[in-house]
């Protein structure tokens, strides 16, 4: 499995804007991620603010896919929760 770190959409990050979005996608047969989508987020400005970056986090993400009859197959329902924060 692959991923990279969301990076903090910098109005998200002048605004203090904090919290979580939930994706879903399908794993595709060659580890990629199609058909991703944000399902729910922590507060309308995280979703607003935080889910376009989610969904391009998710987008770099690549898997181990699900295999069937030795054959590697497509997965759909997949979720996954992003939590962006802010350091001091």
């Amino acid at each position: 499995m692959f991923r990279v770190r969301p990076l903090y959409p910098p109005q998200a990050a002048y605004r203090g804007i904090q919290g979580s979005v939930e994706t879903c996608f399908t794993v595709r047969a060659d580890g990629s991620v199609g058909d991703a989508r944000v399902v729910g987020a922590s507060s309308s400005q995280a979703r607003r603010l935080l889910g376009p970056a989610a969904l391009r986090t998710i987008g770099k993400w690549k898997f181990v896919p699900r295999r069937a009859g030795g054959h590697a197959v497509a997965t759909s329902g997949v979720c996954q929760d992003l939590v962006f924060r802010l350091r001091n």
